[in-house]
């Protein structure tokens, strides 16, 4: 799950320097958009907040009167969202290509590895 958001929020990094940010970095956003309960959202983003992946802050957040608290990747997100994305591009290639039997996926690979470097 946190592979997902790790993308997730990697695909609206552009909206971090705005002063209203979307509603897909939101909590609720995120659980609705990735379809899942908000719980085990507020359960993976503390981890990665704590793994020093995602940092949060207040702010406003289009429709709403209030500000929220929004989420966003570091660098070491940023960093690990890419290898992600890298990893899912050489999958699909391989897929295309006949696939290359017997191996695990990428993104359980980079999964471990994460686990591990806690």
């Amino acid at each position: 799950m946190a592979c997902r958001i790790l993308l997730h929020l990697s695909s609206l990094s552009r909206f971090q320097d705005r002063f209203i940010r979307p509603r897909g970095m939101t909590q609720q956003g995120m659980a609705e958009e990735l379809g899942i309960n908000r719980a085990l959202a507020s359960k993976e983003l503390k981890r990665l907040t704590e793994g020093g992946r995602v940092k949060s802050e207040l702010m406003h957040v289009i429709g709403t009167k209030r500000q929220k608290k929004t989420y966003f990747l570091t660098n070491l997100g940023e960093r690990l969202a890419a290898e992600l994305k890298q990893i899912a591009a050489v999958e699909a290639t391989e897929e295309r290509e006949g696939g290359v039997g017997g191996r695990p996926d990428g993104v359980r690979v980079l999964a471990r590895k994460q686990a591990t470097d806690r």
